[in-house]
């Protein structure tokens, strides 16, 4: 797909679905949503094919890539504000399928949750499922259990720690608009940003600006 106009997603669209093997904003425009009105439903674009398949080009000498959405133009997309961080406000251990997080977040079924490390094994971070969410208490309940450790308290540590809250971040991971690399190959996809030269030496230069999007299985 070539963008030279505008692509606009229908701001009261439930649900649209755009599936694409690439996506080239040459010196057009893609609109969800805005910063005034960002898009309320569910919109996913979703980039799949396979590594050795063609790559666009910008101009005889410049490749961008395949499974890939490239911009030498305008891209727009806001998703829907949500309140993404909270802190542990009580330990969980491994095997736990139960935490207590800051209420009023409005998180809900479905989402998926990050849960940062808090030892020195950096990689013992785990992403969840949330179950239920409980706005009064804070306490979530999750489709499995927790692989690791994670420490938490009900204040932070920032006075003991010369500003430094000690307790796991727990990040909200879900946004209501999503861009995924098909997972084929192993082969992610690629969001680019640039410019080019045209022949008659018009300068097509990209601008992207994106808020509360979910960006999956892409660089």
């Amino acid at each position: 797909m070539q963008i030279n106009g505008r692509l606009t997603f229908k701001q009261d669209s439930p649900k649209l679905h755009l599936r694409a093997k690439y996506i080239f904003v040459r010196m057009g425009e893609l609109i969800i949503g805005n910063e005034t009105n960002p898009f309320q439903g569910e919109a996913k674009i979703t980039l799949y094919g396979l590594k050795q398949d063609q790559h666009i080009v910008y101009d005889n000498a410049i490749e961008a890539g395949n499974k890939i959405l490239a911009n030498t133009g305008l891209i727009k997309i806001y998703g829907s504000p949500r309140i993404t961080r909270s802190r542990l406000l009580k330990t969980a251990l491994a095997k736990d399928s139960t935490i207590l997080v800051e209420k009023g977040l409005g998180w809900l079924p479905n989402d998926v949750i990050g849960l940062a490390p808090t030892t020195i094994k950096w990689f013992e971070k785990d992403l969840a499922k949330i179950k239920t969410y409980n706005n009064e208490s804070g306490e979530i309940t999750l489709f499995g259990p927790l692989d690791f450790y994670h420490w938490g308290a009900a204040v932070s540590t920032a006075a003991d720690y010369s500003g430094i809250d000690m307790r796991a971040e727990v990040m909200l991971m879900t946004r209501n608009v999503k861009i995924v690399g098909d997972d084929t190959d192993s082969w992610g996809c690629q969001i680019v940003t640039s410019d080019f030269t045209e022949e008659n030496k018009e300068v097509r230069v990209g601008r992207t600006f994106i808020d509360n999007v979910e960006i999956y299985n892409c660089s």
